[in-house]
């Protein structure tokens, strides 16, 4: 099956043999040796040299869920900006820790609108923002620099889930000012799902050693003190996942996080032009992201019958997120896609629309 969702996606083959390696036990000098070296790699591709990483068993979700309990607690003021399923999904976990949640929506693709973003800063004393930097419901783009500045300016965090965000799309976590940057193992970095990443600033770090939250597999202060002390993890890991991230952020960080982002940009900007030349409508114009296109459908077609074609052709890609009408597909661009294998969609796509 040529998998071509927005996550999960295609695995590296390298990856895949690691995964399927003899366990070693996590407390082995060599599995915290290989932990050790994550770290290092994590740091490099973030651009993030003063970071702390925190590697769990789970799905991004558990990293949403994640930082919010340790960066965030009851009364927080918090402005939330939601251009989709996935902030929104942001926004309800701050209302589950009580915290006073300010909110900025956007609907249609579009993404949020810089000016909202001062006013409401300049007339409220936020202690955090959170954002979805790729919306997947939609496909477009945030921008985080512009965020990372003006939270500085105001002394707020900024938390973002970049779970389908970094590595197709050009992420500098301390020069653009971001405190907790969520990832996600199967959405750019090579892997089946099953680990989820954070990074933390020096200031999110301050923030959650002063405001400790009563969890204890979210107890992330804890967990950095045991890996700190012997690189000890807090809970038995799913040790090759974690051995596999070893490989892949390798063979990631063997080329300039730039040209990884140039890659998945030109087979964007491919795959985009011939939906189009099809007759395709795409949802985000002029933010959209590297990782994903999410487009409407020619009139006389349903997405879940274009979909049901493309699987009996050995091809998956996703119908819409609270698509009523039908008419959204969601095509992922990320991990070990080619062209080849975008070229093999989109043919068998025109060959579905010309019989059907």
């Amino acid at each position: 099956m040529l998998v071509l969702s927005p996550g999960p996606g295609i695995c590296d083959p390298n990856v895949l043999q690691v995964l399927a390696q003899p366990c070693i036990h996590h407390r082995s000098n060599a599995f915290k040796q290989t932990y050790r070296e994550i770290i290092k790699e994590m740091r490099k591709l973030l651009h993030a040299p003063n970071s702390e990483i925190i590697i769990m068993n789970g799905s991004g979700s558990y990293g949403m869920e994640g930082a919010v309990k340790n960066l965030l607690h009851k009364n927080d003021r918090v402005l939330s900006i939601r251009c989709g399923y996935f902030g929104d999904r942001l926004f309800q976990m701050a209302r589950h820790q009580s915290c006073d949640v300010y909110s900025l929506q956007y609907t249609d693709g579009d993404t949020y609108r810089p000016k909202d973003v001062r006013w409401m800063m300049e007339h409220v004393s936020f202690d955090a923002v959170l954002v979805t930097h790729c919306e997947t419901e939609t496909g477009s783009l945030q921008n985080l620099q512009f965020l990372g500045e003006l939270c500085r300016q105001h002394h707020a965090l900024l938390i973002v889930d970049s779970i389908s965000g970094v590595i197709m799309n050009e992420v500098e976590m301390e020069k653009w000012h971001i405190d907790c940057l969520i990832m996600a193992s199967q959405k750019g970095f090579l892997m089946p799902p099953g680990l989820s990443m954070t990074a933390f600033s020096k200031t999110a770090l301050q923030v959650m050693k002063k405001q400790r939250n009563n969890s204890y597999i979210f107890d992330y202060p804890t967990m950095l003190k045991k890996l700190h002390d012997d690189a000890r993890i807090h809970t038995t890991p799913n040790i090759n996942m974690f051995t596999a991230l070893h490989t892949a952020l390798r063979k990631l960080n063997a080329v300039p996080t730039q040209k990884l982002a140039d890659h998945y940009k030109t087979l964007h900007a491919y795959t985009k032009k011939e939906l189009l030349s099809m007759g395709f409508t795409i949802l985000a114009q002029g933010h959209d992201s590297h990782s994903l296109i999410v487009c409407k459908t020619p009139a006389a077609y349903r997405a879940s019958c274009i979909q049901s074609h493309l699987e009996k052709h050995g091809i998956r890609i996703e119908l819409g997120l609270r698509d009523r009408d039908d008419r959204i597909l969601r095509i992922g661009i990320m991990n070990a896609v080619t062209k080849h294998d975008l070229q093999c969609f989109l043919n068998t796509l025109r060959g579905i629309l010309h019989e059907t």
